[in-house]
């Protein structure tokens, strides 16, 4: 059931639950509504009498239990974003695997009890105090780095760091180069801005500096703009 929920299988997760729930233990028996609860809410959010049930289960049974399936304890904490304080788990242990726990528990609206509120500005901010050493630290996967910022909405870091990573490795330059044009195009402030500026000569721009200018949208055929992002008649 969690490798389904993890791939985003969910109506073969809840078939799944359905065939076997005469197979679960008694001290599950929340568990199956909550699921079904958890998958058929927009938001991913139980009523509260189905998330206290939940949650009476997990500490009763789950949450002190040394042997517990971890499978399992990562479904309770997942459906009824339990422990938030506790931002691992061991079935999580890769960096995509954790990204993805801590945005199935995030959520942005604010009515829940103080110990409930891990929003988007949370993570992002766990995820700068870590810094980038903690996910890549012998700089082998650039891209690692770059995702964790844009999954968290830290737009405004994400070209600095390709830019610094890019003169690391040719090909992989010129591919972070070409990503990081077409980025910059989607998050553009304004009609003609300088969103990317090597910091140095560069094998890419021909050994000069080169800032790039991006147009958030084709223009008339009476404009035209120049690498210097000025209009040409």
């Amino acid at each position: 059931m969690y490798y389904l929920l993890r791939c985003g299988y969910f109506d073969e997760a809840l078939t799944l639950l359905s065939d076997h729930q005469q197979s679960l233990r008694r001290d599950d028996w929340s568990f199956p509504g909550a699921f079904k609860a958890y998958l058929s809410s927009a938001e991913r959010r139980l009523p509260k009498a189905l998330k206290d049930q939940l949650y009476n289960d997990f500490n009763s049974h789950v949450r002190n239990n040394v042997n517990v399936d971890q499978f399992k304890y990562a479904l309770y904490k997942i459906v009824g974003r339990l422990e938030l304080g506790r931002k691992s788990l061991k079935v999580a242990a890769t960096t995509e695997d954790w990204i993805w726990l801590q945005l199935s528990l995030v959520r942005e609206v604010r009515d829940d009890s103080p110990q409930e509120q891990y929003d988007l500005g949370d993570l992002a901010r766990l995820v700068a105090k870590y810094g980038s050493e903690k996910f890549d630290s012998g700089g082998t996967r650039p891209f690692a780095w770059f995702n964790l910022l844009l999954f968290t909405a830290q737009f405004e870091k994400v070209s600095p760091n390709m830019t610094s990573l890019s003169g690391t490795n040719m090909v992989a330059g010129r591919r972070i180069s070409v990503f990081e044009t077409r980025f910059a195009y989607r998050c553009r402030p304004l009609r003609y801005c300088p969103l990317l500026l090597w910091p140095a000569p560069s094998p890419f721009t021909g050994g000069r500096h080169r800032p790039l200018y991006v147009s958030p949208a084709p223009l008339d055929p009476a404009e035209r703009c120049s690498d210097d992002g000025r209009d040409r008649g």
